[in-house]
């Protein structure tokens, strides 16, 4: 029955009791003014019903389903003998409750709200429950009654009801003929509880206007045709494809301008896929559909955003901006388009993540959006950090490069680009050892002309380069200069090269393959070559290089002279962090020595001495990390990035040439630096894999490597099994030292405990850690992002980790125990579930109250109440690090799912972020360590929305008051007092 008035079309049906308690049993009276037979003596349309929640959030049987009277007399109306019915909308299965209490009445103009629920646990928001005699509201449609005696006073139908929105009668006066016309009924737009949307008690706002077809728009209540943008009225000026920092609050969106005139955007189709708009244009991405007339005047920015709640979005615009050309989208953008034709659109040929597209402000054009010169990548900051201007001017883009220009300063120039004879292939550096092996690549060339390196390509053919030099600036080379091509520029993954020239992802293949460089000149429209060479085979941690005598002395260069691989050899100089090579210096020749072999250079008096070897007793293999956790967990590389071993030197020596791997005599790297790597006696050597520095970097592991202390040495190429293995440390042929362990603990190094009595004077006994069994044992003690070990520092006892756990006093610059907290040493003593100025996952928050002096670490938080001791033992702790984090006696620490007060609701300094999510009914907190709960809390009543729930300052004298439903806990007064001294309760 989807009509704007529904007819009543069938007899009213009472249940037997309801009939019996009227007395009536020939039908109810549904025309005329009939008094009816109940306390008020009511006629039709003494009570209006104004609001029907068919459908709260959540599950039926658990919800609280209401509908609402208004009483438009100047006097009171008593309820008492009042009949309220609900059935299907044919009238049948219908079921009532009679009203019998003789107090209960609606004051003159007041609104009255029945529910499904008991009189002693009704909520708030209902004003009487008439328990289950109505059963449940029809989720799709029903009918609702109320009735005095035989006499209808008024009835209500409903359709097509939204999960948590009421059906509100948007009509003021309420009016109980307008309450028939289901076209005055409209879905609520304000929260009222939680998830739920409706004014119960209060008067309804008015409802929107019905849209009307396109072509026509509301200007206030006069119906007008709309001004249609015409092309070039209207256009992108800004697109935000692929949204970063801001996903969550903005998400992608685009940007338009009115350049003339004035506009309604009234049937604004828009999209994000041309091609398939143009096969059907009668079926767009989107439609902007509205009422109320959308005006925008000339010189307006308009933003159509994925998350239409961030305060720079105008309109909601749910539709996909993909990063990369496709075979359903072959040529990604936007468009916006009204009856089918296209208005503009943009097409963009680059994209960055949390960097929008950006039209020059002097190109606000139809046709200056066409050309791609006229965009950039923007560059000021927004909101969290991402880069643009949505519904601002946008700035200057920097001046564009045309092809075959480049920009040297300010001002675009044409590029000179190198011709055959110019440059020379002189260096490769396909397999390196000490840099990341796939960072750390290079290629050198010696230039013998004055050049740009702008259009250079390299690849192993001429055709499909793996890089190109396309830098929009220009890349000048003098005459005479050794250029370095590098994969990457961070010296900590490439090996300590110098300065690259220039950085791009090269892939040097090991053995037998070959490098060509070649030029692709925009000028000339061609691409020729201008070098190549091959090679081989490569040796690990060397690069392959044209001997010095080889080089040619000027251009235009012979490009013969370095074909032939067999004249080519080894770097023979260590360069960087040992790797062997000359990057961007002059070749040696191939019969040249480096530094005497079995020197290195002092790093405190920069002069060369010899290397001073241990000797067999002078180390001891104490500590190793094969499967670390953390850091994988934190976002950073995976294995074998992360892993370590401790060596204890009982001696002062150089790790220079140690040998490391897993199986003696088999090497899988050794310890190769022109500077010296001195190591003090009585002291623990950290040696650990390569790490990878994460972007951006995390400030609690800038070395990528799980959060170590300062390394002694980094290596690469030596792995240590997660399963079990090998792993010993050699000196050429003489093996110092050597562990064969078992499997891993994730996230835990196995280490030497105290116990063996392995350290001691040298020479030190090396089959005393052979027995792991017996003298090994899973490590404890936390360290950076969180795995268990004590890198670089003494191992403590087997078994007794989890006692006398150690953390670093950032105030005594030292390690030092654990104060673990225990019961009554801390109280939860504040927390709100939910916030209301910002969501739940931003603006939750609680607070501990500490009673002693404690730490902190390896603290585990539930989002549970009363948690059994198994279920603490099982959980993983909440802070961890490997710092200390203590907590004073009478201090307050604040603990809250954001520390961004622009975010979390402008909370005090946040103490600690975490994730734990508190739910707004029956949720609870628990608090402990290990298996030990030191407190808990717990609430089953429905928290009142934006107010935080206190615990009286009376009950820190019981610590374990563990029910916030009732004293000593209340309500707070105002949002709560986070990080502040709680009030008393009333």
């Amino acid at each position: 029955m989807h009509r704007a008035n529904l007819l009543r079309v069938v007899p009213f049906l009472l249940a037997a009791s309801l009939a019996a308690a009227c007395n009536n049993d020939t039908g109810v009276d549904t025309e005329g003014d009939t008094v009816g037979d109940c306390t008020a003596k009511l006629s039709r349309g003494d009570l209006i019903i104004t609001e029907i929640m068919p459908d709260p959030a959540g599950a039926d049987d658990n919800s609280f389903e209401w509908f609402e009277v208004y009483n438009p007399s100047d006097t009171p109306v008593a309820l008492s003998d009042l009949g309220l019915e609900y059935s299907k909308v044919d009238g049948t299965s219908a079921k009532g409750h009679l009203i019998k209490d003789e107090a209960l009445s609606i004051g003159p103009g007041q609104y009255f709200v029945f529910g499904k629920a008991a009189q002693d646990t009704r909520p708030e928001h209902i004003d009487y429950g008439y328990a289950a005699d109505l059963g449940s509201f029809g989720n799709s449609d029903g009918k609702l009654r109320v009735v005095c005696g035989d006499v209808v006073v008024d009835e209500a139908l409903y359709q097509d009801p939204a999960d948590g929105y009421s059906r509100s009668l948007g009509k003021k006066p309420p009016d109980a003929v307008d309450n028939d016309d289901l076209a005055n009924w409209c879905l609520a737009t304000e929260v009222y509880s939680g998830e739920d949307y409706g004014t119960p008690g209060a008067e309804n706002p008015d409802c929107a206007l019905p849209v009307p077809a396109c072509g026509a728009c509301y200007d206030n209540d006069l119906l007008r045709p709309v001004h249609a943008p015409m092309p070039g009225q209207i256009i992108i000026t800004e697109v935000m494809p692929n949204a970063k920092l801001t996903d969550a609050t903005a998400g992608e969106w685009f940007e338009v301008y009115v350049t003339a005139g004035d506009v309604d955007l009234n049937c604004l189709q828009f999209g994000g896929n041309t091609s398939k708009f143009l096969a059907d244009p009668s079926k767009p991405e989107k439609v902007l559909m509205e009422a109320q007339c959308i005006n925008a005047s000339a010189g307006t920015y308009v933003v159509f955003a994925e998350h239409v709640e961030w305060q720079k979005a105008n309109f909601e615009a749910k539709i996909t901006l993909v990063d990369s050309p496709s075979a359903s989208n072959p040529t990604p953008g936007v468009y916006i388009a009204y009856d089918g034709q296209i208005i503009d659109e943009v097409h963009y040929t680059k994209t960055s993540d949390g960097a929008a597209w950006s039209l020059d402000p002097d190109s606000l054009t139809a046709t200056g959006n066409d050309d791609p010169i006229n965009w950039c990548l923007a560059t000021t900051p927004f909101d969290e950090g991402d880069l643009g201007s949505p519904g601002d001017e946008n700035p200057q883009c920097p001046v564009a490069a045309k092809d075959g220009t480049c920009i040297d300063g300010d001002v675009p120039r044409d590029i000179h680009y190198a011709a055959p004879g110019d440059l020379l292939v002189t260096e490769v550096f396909t397999d390196p050892m000490l840099g990341d092996s796939a960072e750390a690549e290079w290629i050198e060339l010696l230039v013998g002309a004055d050049i740009d390196l702008n259009g250079l390509t390299f690849g192993k053919t001429l055709e499909s380069p793996y890089a190109t030099v396309a830098d929009p600036s220009c890349v000048p080379i003098a005459a005479g200069s050794y250029v370095l091509i590098a994969h990457s520029a961070d010296a900590a993954l490439n090996g300590g090269l110098p300065a690259p020239d220039w950085v791009d992802k090269i892939s040097l293949t090991n053995d037998n393959s070959t490098l060509v460089v070649g030029v692709d000149n925009k000028l000339a429209m061609t691409q020729t070559e201008l070098d190549a060479v091959s090679w081989a085979n490569t040796a690990d941690g060397k690069s392959r290089q044209l001997p010095l005598d080889l080089l040619p002395v000027a251009a235009p260069f012979d490009v013969a002279i370095n074909d032939d691989p067999t004249q080519w050899c080894d770097g023979p100089a260590p360069f960087g962090l040992g790797d062997f090579g000359t990057p961007k210096a002059e070749n040696l020749g191939c019969g040249d020595i480096p530094p005497p072999d079995d020197q290195c250079s002092d790093p405190d008096t920069q002069q060369l001495r010899p290397i001073v070897h241990p000797s067999a007793g002078d180390l001891l293999i104490t500590e190793l990390h094969p499967d670390p956790d953390a850091l994988l967990k934190s976002g950073g590389a995976g294995e074998p990035t992360g892993e370590w071993f401790e060596l204890y030197a009982a001696t002062s020596f150089d790790l220079n040439g140690l040998d490391l791997g897993n199986t003696f005599p088999t090497v899988k790297h050794t310890v190769t630096s022109a500077t010296c790597i001195p190591v003090a006696a009585d002291s623990y050597v950290l040696l650990s894999s390569l790490g990878k520095p994460p972007d951006p970097p995390n400030p609690n592991d800038l070395g990528g490597n799980g959060g170590l202390p300062t390394p002694d040495y980094e290596y690469a190429g030596l792995s240590l099994t997660n399963s079990g293995g090998g792993l010993f440390v050699s000196l050429q042929d003489t093996q110092l030292d050597t562990v064969t362990y078992t499997k891993a603990s994730v996230g835990k190094a196995h280490q030497l405990g105290t116990a063996a009595s392995c350290i001691t004077a040298a020479p030190l006994d090396t089959a005393c850690n052979d027995d792991f069994v017996t003298n090994w044992c899973p490590a404890s003690s936390p360290y950076g992002l969180g795995d268990s070990g004590t890198p670089k520092a003494e191992n403590i006892a087997c078994g007794g980790g989890n006692v006398d756990p150690m953390c670093f006093d950032q105030g005594l610059m030292a390690m030092r125990l654990v104060v673990s907290p225990k019961p009554g040493d801390l109280v939860i003593n504040e927390y709100l579930a939910d916030p209301t100025i910002v969501t739940d996952a931003n603006g939750e928050w609680f607070e501990l109250k500490f009673l002693a002096d404690v730490d902190l670490n390896d603290l585990k938080i539930l989002n549970k109440a009363n948690v059994d001791m198994a279920t603490l033992a099982a959980a993983k702790p909440t802070l961890v690090s490997a710092d200390c984090l203590p907590a004073s006696s009478g201090s307050v620490q604040l603990f809250a799912h954001n520390a961004d007060p622009l975010v979390n609701g402008n909370l005090p300094p946040v103490d600690h972020v975490v994730s734990t999510s508190l739910g707004n009914a029956s949720g609870g907190i628990s608090i402990g360590k290990a298996d030990v709960l030191l407190h808990t809390v717990g609430w089953t009543v429905l928290q009142k929305p934006g107010k935080s729930s206190l615990l009286d300052p009376d009950g820190l004298a019981d610590p374990m008051n563990i029910s916030a439903d009732g004293p000593p806990w209340c309500v707070a007064v105002d949002a709560g007092t986070p990080k502040q001294e709680n009030p008393q309760c009333p």
